[in-house]
């Protein structure tokens, strides 16, 4: 069965889904629990917020998109009981709740594979790091034969958060006095 809507089928209260391919967009978020009924193969949006379970193997084409929206620290994970076949892009989310949270230490483990995990993400590969998609961290990326964790997994460890440099404070901060210094300027010409 293809999938093509989108949040329509995110909202369906199901607790086993029967799909075997998602060329769409799929949203499951509000931190509820979906199951697969077996192998699944995405080649569209795969947006997850909560616990994502394939009962068989997960393959991932070239032109998907996976995202994880972390929303607590054990994070919001896939577990596939097969084997995973990594491609397409790898994005993940923090929400406000847990970015106070995040330390250099905090690991979050994205997706358990119980079977062989093979081939890469295109935008990342092992050990490269990765931004949360607002730009406010950026994380190691583990996964694969060369990875520190269980090589079937994929893991994001060695959190850290991007603060501006000083020069662009400088920057902005004489952007916002040139702005004010305009406008007061224009109010002295306007009054007699």
């Amino acid at each position: 069965m293809r999938l093509s809507s989108s949040m329509a089928a995110a909202r369906r209260s199901l607790r086993s889904i029967r799909w075997r391919a998602n060329a769409g967009s799929l949203s499951l978020l509000n931190g509820r629990a979906f199951t697969t009924a077996g192998d699944l193969q995405n080649s569209g949006s795969l947006i997850l917020g909560g616990q994502f379970t394939v009962n068989g193997r997960l393959s991932l084409a070239s032109s998907s998109l996976l995202v994880f929206n972390l929303a607590a620290m054990q994070g919001g994970s896939a577990s596939v009981s097969g084997t995973t076949s990594l491609g397409g892009t790898l994005a993940f989310n923090l929400s406000s709740s847990l970015e106070a949270q995040v330390t250099q230490n905090s690991t979050f483990t994205l997706l358990a594979s119980t079977g062989l995990l093979s081939d890469s993400f295109s935008n990342v590969a092992d050990g490269q790091r990765l931004l949360t998609q607002d730009g406010k961290f950026t994380f190691l990326v583990n996964y694969g034969a060369e990875s520190t964790f269980n090589v079937d997994d994929v893991i994001l460890s060695d959190a850290i958060e991007i603060v501006p440099e000083p020069s662009t404070w400088t920057l902005l901060l004489g952007g916002v006095g040139a702005v004010f210094f305009m406008a007061r300027r224009r109010n002295k010409a306007e009054k007699p």
